[in-house]
């Protein structure tokens, strides 16, 4: 998400926007290796990739950026699963921002598409901190726990150690909200709570001393992209992993391409010539349990894997770049 690449307030490991442009590039559906791949990498890195989704099953999620999903009707989000489910995906986060007005159609679209098709695919809930420029409440009409009221126990939420599986996409004070104490987990139940806290830093993922923040059961990196005129490496996910010592999960994050330059001084490109394949050869290394792909259709910043279903859902600026490039 651009809210994340900014040159103030970030940590180093974030700061990663570049005013270069890339030559154009087209974009085309593509998905995990571990299941099947249609842009592919040297045939020795599938093989090993697909040997390893067969000797350790793995937990793939794609993000699903929901203000872009604005045309979708019940059926557009049954084509979308379906592409997904065939690709090997196991669930779809859907990235939700507090002021969005399209989210509660939207999350309607998406539930009843899934449970229509036998709820083998899984969607779950992303409170995105971020977008809007208003927090999300953790009560009330139109909330988190609202939201997971609503759609928690539908057969096609995703489910994770028997706990319907909660992100969040920074939002680091509202953290307390999500302990187990605290009052989501009281009001709705014990929930898996998966964060992002990226641009605080790794002490974000502790409290008042060594150890862990209450509440917080996985840790997703938005170190996706390499730092500059460089090739990505895994040591930022190793270090996350360190942080966290075995005290969390960690959630992997893989990404093919980032380019924006839709307005202003929001120019951005981080190198992404063969990141999808080497991306991935990373996680033998690393070997999480849980993925997420971003993103299946955040087309403003171009790292897209899904198909383009409505210029009307691409954001203002940068179609230029995306049009005609599914």
């Amino acid at each position: 998400m651009p809210a994340q690449c900014s040159s103030s307030g970030m940590s180093t490991t974030t700061q990663r926007c570049l005013s270069t442009v890339p030559p154009a590039a087209r974009h085309q559906l593509v998905f995990s290796p571990w299941y099947s791949f249609n842009l592919p990498p040297s045939a020795a890195v599938l093989f090993a990739l697909q040997a390893s989704a067969l000797s350790s099953p793995k937990q793939v999620f794609a993000r699903v950026i929901m203000t872009n999903t604005k045309a979708h009707t019940q059926s557009t989000w049954e084509l979308d699963i379906t592409l997904a489910k065939a690709a090997g995906i196991d669930a779809f986060a859907l990235n939700m921002g507090y002021t969005d007005p399209y989210v509660p159609t939207q999350l309607a679209h998406a539930f009843a598409a899934a449970e229509a098709l036998g709820s083998a695919f899984k969607l779950f809930l992303t409170f995105d901190y971020t977008e809007g420029g208003k927090v999300w409440p953790s009560s009330g009409n139109i909330s988190v726990i609202s939201y997971l009221q609503q759609y928690g126990n539908s057969s096609a939420y995703y489910m994770y150690e028997d706990m319907p599986f909660v992100s969040a996409m920074e939002g680091l004070a509202e953290a307390f909200d999500y302990g187990q104490e605290e009052v989501i987990p009281n009001t709705i139940g014990p929930i898996y709570f998966a964060a992002d806290w990226t641009s605080e830093g790794m002490e974000s993922v502790f409290e008042d001393g060594p150890g862990l923040r209450e509440g917080l059961n996985a840790f997703f990196s938005w170190d996706m992209w390499p730092f500059g005129a460089v090739n990505m490496t895994d040591a930022v996910d190793k270090a996350w992993i360190s942080a966290i010592s075995g005290n969390a999960a960690y959630m992997m994050g893989v990404s093919p391409w980032f380019f924006h330059s839709a307005s202003g001084s929001k120019d951005w490109v981080w190198r992404g010539d063969d990141l999808w394949a080497s991306r991935w050869a990373q996680t033998l290394d690393i070997k999480p349990n849980l993925v997420e792909i971003v993103s299946w259709n955040d087309y403003g910043v171009s790292n897209y894997i899904g198909p383009i279903h409505s210029n009307s859902e691409v954001p203002a600026g940068a179609l230029i770049y995306v049009e005609d490039n599914p």
